[in-house]
């Protein structure tokens, strides 16, 4: 199978493939495929979801895909890499500030099995993403000034869509399992400040959400099946499983952002759960993107 690397932070294509099969590859940066008008089926990981004109795929790093063309298919292709948006960004000038929308992608990567490809089947959300990527196209094809901006900031309204989607997929979940519909406020507050270790700290959640500290564990524990503190660990855990791969912080910035006392305190924590330290990890997953 072929891997393909990105070797610049972002690149928009036009695609007219006619019918047939084509081959499954797999890549190390994030893609987006918006198809214009055709029909066929869209492997990814091993899964087939048919398509029509305006369906959205996202592509997470390290997935495989392939296309098979019923109807020859016109679509847009875009690709970015870790570097579009990085903690250590070097283009303050011409890009947005990178936090919100790592946000947005750590939610996304964090979330991967409430993904439903095609990503949208809102009509008002398939509008807006119809009008965002051919907006796209033609700032990166003229590359006028300022084109970079606009650039990332319909890229950054592409993936708060998503979020807002993957989010909708959780709340349903939980309301399907029988769970408190307000359980998701709580998950979702969580999730949102998960760098912030005095407002997730289960006391403060509690107080936040008007309960006691044991009506609040006995509450959590009931909707979720986890304890909050098990649960803000499972998170954290997996975002520094994240950020060890697609993000080139150093492991003390790591274990700093996410609370912890040094990069020990972190090392500790990963080979309870690993086996491994944070460096070990990071240097065996690692592929260049």
């Amino acid at each position: 199978m072929e891997i393909f690397s990105l070797f610049q932070d972002l690149d928009v294509t036009f695609h007219q493939w006619e019918k047939g099969k084509y081959s499954t590859h797999k890549h190390n940066f994030f893609e987006f495929i918006y198809i214009l008008d055709g029909q066929g089926i869209h492997k990814i990981n091993n899964k087939e979801y048919p398509y029509v004109n305006g369906d959205f795929f996202i592509l997470l790093p390290g997935d495989e895909h392939s296309l098979e063309i019923i109807e020859n298919t016109d679509f847009y292709v875009l690709l970015f890499n870790k570097i579009y948006f990085t903690r250590e960004n070097s283009k303050p000038d011409n890009m947005v500030y990178f936090s919100l929308t790592f946000k947005h992608l750590e939610l996304i990567l964090l979330n991967t099995r409430y993904i439903k490809q095609p990503i949208f089947t809102d009509l008002n959300d398939r509008s807006i993403v119809t009008a965002l990527i051919t907006h796209i196209n033609q700032e990166y094809q003229n590359k006028n000034i300022f084109f970079e901006t606009i650039v990332q900031n319909a890229i950054v309204q592409i993936l708060c869509l998503i979020a807002r989607t993957i989010r909708k997929e959780i709340l349903g979940e939980f309301l399907t399992n029988g769970a408190d519909s307000n359980i998701t406020d709580v998950i979702f507050f969580i999730q949102d400040n998960i760098y912030d270790n005095e407002k997730i700290k289960v006391s403060n959640l509690a107080s936040k959400f008007n309960k006691s500290r044991n009506h609040f564990g006995v509450y959590f524990k009931l909707n979720t099946g986890y304890s909050a503190k098990e649960y803000i660990l499972t998170y954290k855990y997996n975002l520094v499983k994240h950020m060890l791969l697609l993000s080139s912080l150093n492991i003390g910035e790591i274990a700093y952002s996410l609370g912890f006392t040094d990069e020990n305190h972190l090392n500790k924590f990963l080979k309870k759960r690993l086996g491994m330290t944070a460096s070990k990890y990071r240097q065996i997953n690692s592929k260049p993107i």
